[in-house]
């Protein structure tokens, strides 16, 4: 028996989504609200938390570069956001208090990536608009300029979403390793 079936938790974390390095979930927004939670002290905040239209999906504690990333691909207001699609993968290099503990990322899913873990399939996801790329790019601690440079680099003389969503996300994915962030998933005590 894994631990995390013995122990479940509430909230979505990396064992949901598997030791496989190249796994994800892709799934559909359904809202995001925020409920009050006690840190490791014990103190009482207010968190924003991301629940999912799929079934048997567990919410997911947003955090800030990963609210940051969405707002950039989907508009500052989180009401705008339900039914877009996310992608959550964990990164192993993902540190927290001090410690490298792993943790989840998100980003923005190219259109070929429609389906859930949870068996159902989804309908198309749009392609990476050049905001949403550089959303991407930014969330793992690179620039605009360093996407450009990439681009220019793969012999692009400008951005066409169609040609260079796939381009994009396989940067992303490259360089997270070098680049970590802050986690949007970390444990909730209990």
């Amino acid at each position: 028996m894994k631990l995390n079936e013995a122990f479940p938790s509430r909230y979505l974390n990396q064992e949901d989504i598997g030791d496989d390095p190249s796994a994800e979930l892709v799934l559909t927004i359904a809202s995001v609200r925020f409920e009050t939670m006690k840190d490791n002290h014990g103190v009482e905040e207010d968190k924003a938390v991301m629940l999912f239209q799929e079934d048997g999906a567990k919410p997911i504690v947003l955090k800030k570069v990963s609210g940051a990333l969405l707002a950039k691909a989907y508009g500052p207001d989180t009401d705008d956001w339900t039914g877009k699609k996310i992608a959550l993968f964990v990164d192993p290099n993902v540190t927290y208090g001090g410690r490298v503990t792993g943790g989840i990322r998100v980003r923005i899913p190219p259109r070929d990536k429609a389906t859930t873990s949870y068996g159902k399939s989804a309908p198309p996801v749009d392609l990476l608009t050049l905001e949403q790329a550089v959303a991407n790019v930014e969330a793992i601690g690179l620039t605009k300029d360093d996407l450009i440079g990439y681009l220019k680099a793969n012999d692009r003389k400008g951005y066409n979403a169609a040609r260079d969503t796939e381009l994009v996300l396989n940067y992303v994915a490259a360089n997270t390793k070098q680049n970590p962030t802050d986690p949007i998933g970390e444990d909730i005590p209990f």
